[in-house]
């Protein structure tokens, strides 16, 4: 199935002689800003529904690229910067339309096939195609204002820039979300860190919480107070929303959860990116990412309430690599492996286990959806897809 087309992982590789399904054309948005509901047709991307949601006074959450498809991010569970706030996107789930394996159409929610409903949230990739999505939608929090702050940093502040992410575990307020973007700069040859701060509160609350940062003296600043409509064609200078135009290329994602930031351990491992990317014409392109929402908005649910698992991830760590020729993508491959694997080790969990949506594809399923969750899923597997029509994005078994 595609809709967005945001959707990858090494997993499909296994998928021979297969059928893809369009969805794109389904894009249909209906808003009830009475009974706080929200439909969208499985093609429906963040920017063809952020516009009239702000309009009705409403938000979701929603992720980093405004091109990126609703349908395909909910199924892996979907965070964004209202996460800290609400939760995954597949949290606001109120209900689904979609089509099994047998060709049987059926509605999941709460109240209607429940088990399936349970599943779809966290590993809907495993269990049929979808045809529209009803959500939750909320009152916009600050008037559906939000701060947007982006500064650049060399990398030589890294274990300052590091310490100050450490300092927010555990204790980060569910009105502020941080990313940081570690990539290599062409002009100079060193690698540049850029930390956006989303802050769904006051501007004078949210410039005191980036004060420490302003007092490094960044590079550059940008800090905006916008809409929340707004914020992922602007966060990162922008840079998310330019990466939509971005046609043809080969990306390599990996991913780990980590569940406390071991500051020494960062800068140890991101000394080992900058001397692969100095060395490594074919890892120029790569990004290094850490993502901290604020723990609350997952924790609203109880973690048996859906598929989605590890509510309590203190940042989502992602690299990405950008293939520029065929043969680079082997290249990326072994560079990621062996860092994921370094970050893995300073994760603070004995076992590896990552974001579905940021996974590479090899971790396997107790890594995607959680030891406790593999035993019902497989369970639901034999129930709506026996002959696993539905296996090949990061699969349960």
């Amino acid at each position: 199935m595609t809709a967005g087309g945001h959707g990858y992982s090494g997993s499909l590789g296994a998928l021979q002689s297969g059928m893809e399904i369009d969805m794109s054309n389904f894009k249909n948005v209906s808003i009830d800003s009475v009974t706080s509901l929200m439909t969208v047709g499985a093609g429906v991307r963040f920017r063809d529904f952020m516009s009239p949601l702000y309009a009705s006074g409403k938000a979701i959450p929603v992720g980093a690229a405004s091109c990126v498809g609703m349908s395909g991010a909910t199924l892996g569970g979907g965070i964004g910067f209202y996460s800290s706030q609400f939760g995954a996107i597949s949290d606001s789930l109120h209900s689904i339309k979609m089509i099994l394996a047998s060709g049987a159409s059926v509605t999941a929610s709460e109240h209607e096939n429940s088990n399936l409903f349970w599943a779809m949230k966290g590993a809907g990739s495993n269990f049929g195609a979808v045809l529209s999505l009803t959500y939750n939608v909320y009152e916009s929090p600050n008037a559906g204002q939000v701060m947007s702050a982006d500064m650049t940093f060399p990398s030589s502040q890294n274990h300052t820039l590091f310490r100050y992410a450490k300092s927010w575990v555990g204790r980060q307020p569910k009105e502020l979300s941080i990313v940081y973007s570690i990539l290599f700069d062409p002009a100079s040859q060193q690698l540049l860190i850029i930390i956006n701060v989303v802050y769904a509160g006051p501007l004078a609350h949210g410039k005191s919480i980036i004060q420490p940062l302003l007092d490094l003296k960044p590079q550059n600043t940008n800090i905006s107070y916008i809409p929340w409509k707004d914020t992922p064609d602007a966060a990162n200078y922008g840079a998310p929303g330019k990466n939509c135009y971005s046609l043809g290329q080969t990306t390599v994602p990996f991913g780990v959860n980590l569940y406390d930031l071991d500051v020494d351990g960062l800068s140890e491992t991101l000394d080992f990116f900058n001397q692969s990317i100095a060395s490594t014409p074919a890892l120029q392109a790569s990004l290094f990412a850490l993502t901290q929402y604020s723990t609350y908005g997952f924790q609203q649910f109880p973690g048996n309430s859906s598929s989605f698992p590890f509510r309590d991830v203190a940042a989502y760590a992602q690299y990405s690599g950008t293939a520029a020729k065929p043969e680079d993508v082997e290249v990326i491959e072994t560079f990621g492996e062996k860092f994921r694997n370094k970050l893995q080790t300073i994760s603070g969990r004995e076992r590896l286990t990552v974001y579905t949506n940021f996974a590479h594809g090899d971790e396997g399923p107790k890594a995607y959806y959680s030891t406790e969750n593999i035993p019902r899923l497989t369970r639901l597997k034999k129930t709506y897809d026996l002959d696993s029509s539905f296996s090949f994005f990061n699969p349960i078994t």
